[in-house]
């Protein structure tokens, strides 16, 4: 959190200095203040150079490990398609969210200079069998190289799915290639990270020297939008558990609000598991043998108010820089943001963004430049976004135990049902496993190779 309000502080001080200058309009001062660019420059292309190995190590990891456990049984065949399901419906939500916020706060155009070769911008004119064509490289090296993060992504999905069906779980000798390239990466993220305060810095007093309080504007356009999306994520979690999970939202908000209180104050989902568990359980009446396994998982994969603030956010981002709302683009751009998402299990604050955010910024044609913004913008939201979460991990666990209900699984009791409560040995496992050090992304990585992998 420490490092969240230095980030946010350095991005007001940018802005502040650099619209200053801009308004004094003295040429020896804006020659001078030119000399603090580069630092914002090289800040980006330290974290740049991680992200084609970054995202193709997290995003075929994260497929191995999904196919795995889907193989695992009926409770996990159920629970995969319901999250995926409702990240997709969540990030479509979030997409109207930001179409409704545009209306109301139209947006000022400003200029965002990339420091390095622009990614391509999407073209109105491509058709769908264009666009799924070029899906599939020819050449997944080229495709990296030119920037097709798109076709990376695709092509690490395929080759999850191939190394999970080739061998066994524990006898392959890929998987942990995998982890410990994206544990090298997420080291190599670690060390920029601790210069972010002076990286911000340079690129917002770069940005405010362009702009002037425009990009005042554009960031507060970008808090507001995360804080109304978390918000709405919160009160969907609630209509889950009732719709989906059949428990009234009065009986879910009293069982819930300590994991809430104690989401909020750590801002950490995983943190959090070992109350949820026993919130479940006890509370909620969800058997033992759900609860333990739905919701590490759904601590893993299922962040229920981050594509719903994405959405949100990368249509407010696409009006500023005047690029068109073409929906094929923004389908594409949404479904690598969700997989990008559930590949970020386990990361702390500016890591999570930089994961999440990286590749889908490059689908839809948009500048890295943003990251910085959005690392300094979400520091106060964040606490919204990981109640909203935490939210979403009960709410579809309690789904999850409805319908397996139905479906006449042995040893699943009707919702409400007493339910025994975890034992000391139970509680003792749940809270190792997410026992992890938030204070670098390489040891929240290592964290989560138990399991259940914590995020």
């Amino acid at each position: 959190m420490n490092r969240s309000l230095a980030a946010l502080g350095a991005l007001v001080l940018g802005i502040a200095l650099g619209a200053a200058l801009r308004a004094v309009d003295h040429a020896g001062l804006l020659a001078a203040a030119e000399l603090l660019r580069p630092l914002g420059a090289l800040w980006l292309n330290a974290l740049k150079m991680t992200l084609v190995p970054l995202v193709f190590a997290m995003v075929a990891k994260g497929i191995v490990t999904l196919d795995r456990n889907l193989a695992g049984g009926q409770l996990l065949a159920v629970a995969v398609p319901l999250m995926l399901g409702l990240l997709a419906a969540a990030m479509l939500t979030g997409m109207a969210i930001g179409l409704a916020i545009e209306a109301v706060w139209p947006a000022v155009p400003i200029t965002i200079a990339p420091s390095s070769a622009p990614p391509p911008v999407p073209s109105e004119s491509l058709t769908v069998t264009q666009m799924l064509i070029s899906l599939v490289p020819a050449n997944p090296v080229a495709a990296a190289s030119g920037g097709a993060m798109a076709s990376l992504v695709v092509f690490a999905v395929i080759f999850g799915f191939a190394v999970s069906r080739s061998a066994e779980q524990g006898s392959d000798a890929i998987t942990p290639v995998l982890d410990q390239l994206a544990a090298a990466m997420l080291r190599i993220v670690d060390w920029v990270l601790l210069f972010t305060p002076i990286g911000i810095f340079a690129l917002a007093f770069g940005l405010a020297l362009d702009n002037g309080l425009d990009i005042a504007g554009f960031v507060a356009r970008i808090v507001v939008g995360y804080g109304l999306c978390a918000m709405v994520a919160v009160l969907l979690g609630y209509l889950v558990a009732w719709i989906g999970g059949g428990i009234e939202p009065a009986r879910f908000g009293r069982a819930i609000m300590g994991c809430q209180a104690i989401a909020a104050g750590t801002c950490s989902s995983a943190a959090t598991l070992p109350l949820m568990i026993e919130t479940s359980e006890r509370k909620l009446g969800i058997p033992p043998a759900i609860g333990g396994s739905v919701l590490p998982l759904a601590v893993a994969i299922f962040r229920f108010g981050s594509p719903l603030c994405s959405g949100a956010i990368v249509i407010l981002f696409m009006r500023t820089m005047g690029l068109p709302l073409d929906p094929m683009t923004l389908l594409l751009g949404g479904a690598v943001l969700i997989l990008s998402n559930m590949g970020a299990a386990g990361l702390p604050g500016a890591a999570v963004m930089y994961a999440a955010w990286a590749a889908g910024l490059q689908v839809l044609g948009l500048p890295l430049e943003l990251v910085p913004l959005l690392i300094a913008a979400n520091a106060l939201p964040d606490i919204i976004l990981t109640v909203a979460n935490v939210t979403g991990h009960l709410a579809v666990t309690s789904v999850v135990a409805r319908r397996l209900r139905r479906f006449g699984t042995v040893g699943v009791p009707a919702l409400g049902a007493s339910a025994a409560a975890p034992s000391p040995a139970a509680r003792s496992a749940a809270a190792s496993e997410c026992s992890l050090d938030v204070s670098s992304p390489s040891a929240s990585l290592h964290a989560t190779r138990g399991r259940h992998p914590p995020t």
